[in-house]
Parts: structure tokens; sequence; C-alpha cells
């Protein structure tokens, strides 16, 4: 278990998370799911909170509790058209929400809590009361623009939230009140429509394939879309499988083939055909844009990279230092003995910058004194310096550090993009109370998006 956030730590941060599952987790004092603190602003939006649990029975902290979501002095929190099931604070101060200070502003917006009118302990103020919105409170109104209807979910009880009735939203239209939302490869980015036609069909290049979208997505790199009846984007062909760089390809005719990586290069556009071992006792070091594709797309049997012993997989230190991985398992890599030479256990990215990019790829068996998987420090001051984007892949059983931070994310001053991703059973080995934070990931000082990702079993 994390000492704090069983699945996140977030602090001094901006976090979105949109369309998510956070379930199973487990922490030792504060925040079964999150702990949040410092300034941060966090919304959260169609996501359901399950099964997180604060352990302690002690009341020795007045800040020890909240089963989903604890919040410690001023932070900014909106939660909307999101589910808490089954959240448990074992020493009964929250189970859902905790909040500390009387700074803390919380605005809850048709959100369902399935224990919402029976149980006492579903949210518990410490050291003074937040502020919770309500219809009638002050300028930014608790709905948004769209919604011209506000009224409170219990009038005994302002803490569960409002009600917003709106117009008809964005990837849907409506008829004679009913709402029917656009299919997947469509998307609607107008509110208030009333017509099917309203559904345009995503250009070549570009793709969705969930329904009710608002937008389409460029086609990633290695795909193609050459057809506007298609809803998603066509792999490149084994013998020219790579568009490079490029996304957004319309034509099959932006395939081309790449050479073979030998398990040792820091630079180029490869494809490794066979898995390997790193050959040279260490890291590699990232220069420039090192850009490797595996050749098996199914994500049961992806070519695989094993660290050499005791060492990370990749290092990136530099503005122009990019890693693309594509494809790609990453096994086996770091240790997580003291101190910070041994932080980020398959990929670490210094104050130098850099970027990274994960695309349908695994991340397993990591270990990091700071970050199992990955290890990302930037400047709060230019969070664009470090970016990390990670699009439909798989991190589990990544480990930090006992008394360190985050199982498998550890995020200082960067820029991140979470999407179509799964976390699974990464773990802070906390040995002690109060020890180790963020079960899944530590956020400090950082921009983060992550949508449409399932956060479990921390």
């Amino acid at each position: 278990n994390a000492g704090h956030g069983g699945s996140m730590y977030i602090s001094s941060s901006d976090v979105n998370i949109h369309n998510s599952n956070i379930i199973n987790h487990k922490t030792t004092n504060r925040g079964g799911a999150m702990y949040i603190t410092s300034n941060s602003n966090v919304n959260i939006l169609r996501t359901i909170i399950k099964n997180n649990q604060v352990t302690t029975t002690s009341y020795s902290s007045s800040n020890y509790g909240g089963g989903a979501i604890n919040v410690n002095y001023q932070n900014s929190i909106t939660i909307r058209e999101t589910s808490f099931i089954s959240n448990i604070a074992s020493n009964n101060r929250g189970n859902e929400i905790l909040t500390y200070g009387s700074s803390a502003f919380i605005s809850i917006i048709n959100t369902h809590f399935n224990n919402g009118n029976t149980d006492p302990n579903l949210f518990y103020e410490s050291n003074g009361n937040a502020v919770w919105k309500t219809c009638s409170s002050a300028s930014p109104n608790v709905c948004d623009i769209n919604e011209i209807f506000c009224k409170s979910i219990n009038n005994k009880n302002s803490k569960l939230g409002v009600s917003c009735s709106s117009l008809c939203p964005v990837g849907a239209y409506c008829i004679q009140e009913r709402m029917h939302v656009c299919s997947p490869g469509t998307y609607n980015n107008v509110t208030g429509q009333t017509s099917i036609t309203a559904c345009k069909k995503c250009e070549k290049g570009k793709y969705n394939f969930l329904e009710g979208q608002s937008d389409c997505q460029p086609c990633p790199v290695n795909k193609y879309k050459d057809n506007i009846n298609q809803s998603t984007c066509q792999p490149c062909p084994i013998e020219n499988p790579s568009t490079g760089q490029l996304i957004g390809a319309t034509s099959i005719n932006q395939c081309f083939p790449r050479p073979t990586w030998d398990c040792e290069s820091n630079m180029g556009v490869f494809e490794l055909t066979d898995s390997c071992t790193i050959k040279i006792g260490n890291h590699i070091e990232v220069v420039n844009t090192l850009d490797i594709m595996g050749n098996n797309v199914n994500m049961n049997n992806l070519t695989t990279i094993t660290a050499a012993s005791g060492h990370r997989h990749f290092y990136i230190n530099g503005y122009n230092a990019k890693l693309v991985l594509r494809y790609i398992k990453l096994v086996d890599g770091g240790t997580t003995s003291c101190c910070s030479s041994n932080v980020g256990g398959s990929i670490r990215i210094d104050s130098g910058g850099g970027e990274l990019n994960l695309y349908s790829s695994i991340l397993f068996n990591n270990k990091g004194y700071d970050g199992g998987a990955i290890y990302a420090y930037g400047d709060s001051n230019n969070r664009k310096k470090v970016k990390v984007n990670i699009y439909d892949s798989y991190l589990n059983n990544n480990v930090a550090s006992s008394s360190q931070n985050g199982g498998s994310l550890y995020l200082y001053g960067s820029t991140v993009m979470i999407n179509n991703t799964i976390f699974d059973g990464d773990n802070v080995n906390s040995v002690a109370n109060n020890a180790g934070h963020g079960g899944s990931m530590y956020i400090s000082s950082s921009d983060v998006n992550i949508h449409n990702s399932n956060i479990i079993n921390h």
C-alpha cells in the first residue's frame, strides 16, 4: 500500500481525468484513490471511482481518511458525471471525500454516490470547512455555459452536489427530448442539434472508434485511413510497416520499410524483428530521435526488450531527444536500490528535457527507486520541456522502492497525455506508515491528462 494516494499523489499540478476507471486501490493513511495537495486543479469527468480504501483505523492525525479522495488545503476539484461506489475509510473519516483546511473548493455535478442518502460518513471535514459549490454560488457558476438549469441533489446535504440540465450536448443530437449519440466514425462539435445529419463522418486520415464524440483524431503513425466510411485506421502492411513520424496518413503509399534495430543504436528509425537484451551493460542514452517498432501487433506476443541486469532500458536528457516505441514490451529493468541514480526502472527523462511516446506497448516487471516504470523530471516553470505521451498501452507489476514514490510513473515539471491505457498492479513497496506515495502515479508541478484509461489494483 502507498502511504498517501493509493492510485495517485497529486501536488501543485493541473490534472484532467476523463472517461476512466480508478478501482481497487489501498493506501495506509490518506486518499484510497487520490491524495490532492498544494494548489492543484483536478477535473474528473465520467469516471468510476470504486472499491478504494484507506486502511488505517487511527485518529492520530486529523487528516487521515478519504476512502476515495483526500483533499489537503487549497485545491480546486471539479467532479462531473462520475460514480463513487463502495469506497471505505476504515477510520470512518470520509468514505468518499475528506477535506482538510478551509481553502478547498469542491464542485460536484451530476454525480452518483451509491450510499449518498444512507451513509453518515460519506464526507468528512477537518480543520475547517471546505467550500462546496451550490447553485447559488458566486461566479463562476457551478453549471457550465451550455447548462441552463441547476438544482440541488439533496437540499439537506449540499455536499452531494447539484444537477445541471443542458442543451443537447456535442457528440449527439436530440429528438423530442431524447438524446441519440453519434456512432463511431462520426462526430458532432455543436450543441443543441436535432438531426442525425449533425453527425459528420471523419475525413480521410482521421478516426474515432467510440460513440458520442465531438471530434476525430489523426491516424497514429504506422496507420492510414483512405476511406471516410471507415471508423478505424488500417495498419501499414508487414512489408512496409512505417509512416515514420507522419500522423494522419491518408494512403497506403505513405507506408515504407524500416531497417532492423541492433538492440544498441541510440538514434534512427528501426523495426525490431526479434526480442533482444540490451548489449552495452547500461541503459541506452537517446540522441535525437530513436524510433523502434516491433514486428508483431498482437499485444499478447509483442517483441520484447530486456534491460541489462540492474539497469533501466532508456535514458533521455536533451531537448531534441525523442524516444518512440510501438508494439514493444520492456521488461526487467532497473532496481529499487538507493538512490537517485536508480530512479526510473525502465525509462528516465532528466531535466535537460526530451520526449517519450509509447504506442501499443507494455512495461512489465520494472523496478525503480522512484518511478517503477518511468521517471520524468522536468521544469515546473516550463512544463513542456519534458513530454510524456502514452497511448493504448499496458503498465503492469512495476514497483518503486519502499518510502519512495510512483509505482508506475513519477512525474515532475512535465506535460503528460495518457489515453486508452491500463495501469494494473504497479506498486509503491511501502513497509511503514506514511511511507511511499502514489501507488500508480506520483504527480508534482505537472500538467496531466488521463482519458479512457483504467487504473486498478494498487
